[in-house]
């Protein structure tokens, strides 16, 4: 029974499995950095190559393949990742990652480097496994995800989609719609006077935790502000630094997290020892990030599929006196995005803000009855006796949203999880992690779900 090869093949790979994720996530490919990005292409490509794949070589992106056909079957993932960040609490380098109990840690651990092990190992297993297929099979591993998306861009303007896409970078059973994402940057009309710094951030998809802010210093003001759990206060010379530390979390899933800046701007705008000038534009910075579901400024949504339309910050900076920060927007197909986009460029122009757009695009989803999906499923029940239905995610978007015929799953199934605060332990968050037990689950569901896609009808 082919169930019980798969079984059998990943068992006895799991050391090899957990040593290579490892050797991945020390690898620092943070999206900005094209040197560790292209590190990472070339590791990767020589972990195909090693086992016999066929590589191709794209403008951010790797290819490798197994098997011929007129029809593909596409497996994505993807090599970059977001920044380490800080308040890790089980390594003190988010790249040397460490394994506690059941769980590797380290930044990419889940997002997305275990996808790469779950493609991967199952091109391996087909090789290995003398598993006859009908289709090509190609593997993408994509080095520009946390930062645009202009690898997949690249791909689609040279290549024709897969058939039929598994994009590796989401949950199980499958999702089959994706948000729409609009990101901003938002800069006041005017100009600082007291305030010299304020920054934070480094990634528009991540949440800003920790935040600073640098104020003239009058005795008046530094007696009027108060320290808090998650605010310091001190004199630095001529100066008051203020200090945040909020609670970080992707950009698409804000439930739980604490924006730093707004912290700060809400200690800043109550205090009348500051000059009314820079306490208004405290005051509106506040009014706009007091809230990540776009209440403040009309644009909140829930749709029907997707949930709840979400607006969250990741960066904020101070350049020349005039404050700017990032805006991070995701919703559903009840949203149009130039309309929303009107509303919001009018309420920030009313709160004294210009708004500029980095990129949007629309919601996407696949048709529940296309008939790939339907065999995906298939093969997803058939492994697991789970009776659960395709999903439409509400949270993040991924490269399925840029191509026909696409869907996410995920890279880990079971396992449970590791017991840590808020704000840790998912992806973009300190102390990311995955299972060992979940990704082992997540390869064997992925192997026979691509045999029942692209191989020969048999033994099940």
């Amino acid at each position: 029974m082919i169930r019980e090869k798969i079984k059998e093949f990943v068992k006895g790979r799991r050391e090899e499995i957990v040593s290579t994720l490892m050797d991945l996530i020390k690898i620092p490919s943070v999206s900005t950095d094209r040197a560790a990005c292209e590190q990472m292409a070339s590791a990767v490509k020589d972990l195909y190559q090693k086992h016999g794949f066929k590589t191709t070589d794209g403008e951010e992106y790797l290819l490798a393949h197994h098997g011929q056909g007129s029809e593909l079957i596409g497996l994505f993932a993807h090599g970059d990742v977001v920044e380490g960040g800080e308040n890790w609490l089980y390594t003190s380098d988010p790249f040397e990652p460490k394994i506690h109990g059941d769980f590797i840690i380290g930044r990419g651990a889940w997002d997305d480097k275990s996808a790469i092990i779950c493609s991967l190992y199952t091109l391996i297993a087909l090789k290995e496994l003398n598993i006859p297929v009908e289709k090509e099979i190609v593997c993408f591993t994509g080095l520009n995800e946390e930062n645009g998306m202009s690898d997949i861009q690249n791909y689609v303007k040279t290549n024709t989609p897969p058939t039929f896409s598994l994009v590796l970078d989401a949950g199980f059973p499958v999702y089959y719609g994706d948000k729409g994402k609009t990101w901003a940057r938002v800069s006041a009309k005017k100009t600082l006077t007291d305030i010299s710094e304020f920054f934070g951030g480094k990634m528009i998809n991540i949440i800003l935790a920790n935040g600073e802010a640098r104020v003239k210093y009058t005795k008046e003001l530094f007696e009027d502000l108060k320290e808090t759990q998650r605010v310091k206060i001190e004199k630095q010379g001529e100066e008051i630094v203020i200090k945040s530390e909020g609670v970080s979390a992707h950009g698409a899933t804000p439930n739980g997290s604490i924006n730093g800046a707004c912290l700060i701007a809400e200690l800043l705008k109550d205090s009348k020892a500051l000059n009314s000038g820079d306490r208004e534009i405290m005051n509106d910075l506040y009014t706009v990030l007091s809230s990540p579901y776009g209440e403040s400024v009309g644009i909140d949504n829930k749709d029907s599929e997707f949930g709840d339309l979400t607006m969250t910050n990741g960066i904020v900076e101070v350049a020349n006196g005039k404050l700017s920060f990032t805006l991070d927007i995701r919703y559903g197909k009840d949203v149009k995005a130039q309309e929303m986009i009107k509303v919001l460029e009018k309420s920030l122009d009313k709160l004294g803000f210009d708004l500029e757009i980095i990129s949007s695009d629309e919601a996407y989803s696949i048709d529940k009855s296309h008939p790939y999906l339907q065999k995906y499923m298939e093969a997803y029940r058939e492994y697991t006796g789970e009776t659960e239905k395709p999903m439409c995610i509400n949270a993040g978007s991924t490269y399925a949203k840029c191509m026909e015929n696409a869907c996410e799953i995920g890279t880990r199934f079971g396992g449970g999880w590791l017991e840590l605060p808020t704000g840790h332990g998912c992806a973009h968050q300190p102390d990311e992690n995955t299972s060992i037990e979940g990704l082992l689950n997540a390869i064997e569901i992925i192997i026979y779900s691509v045999i029942r896609l692209a191989g020969k009808q048999g033994d099940k």
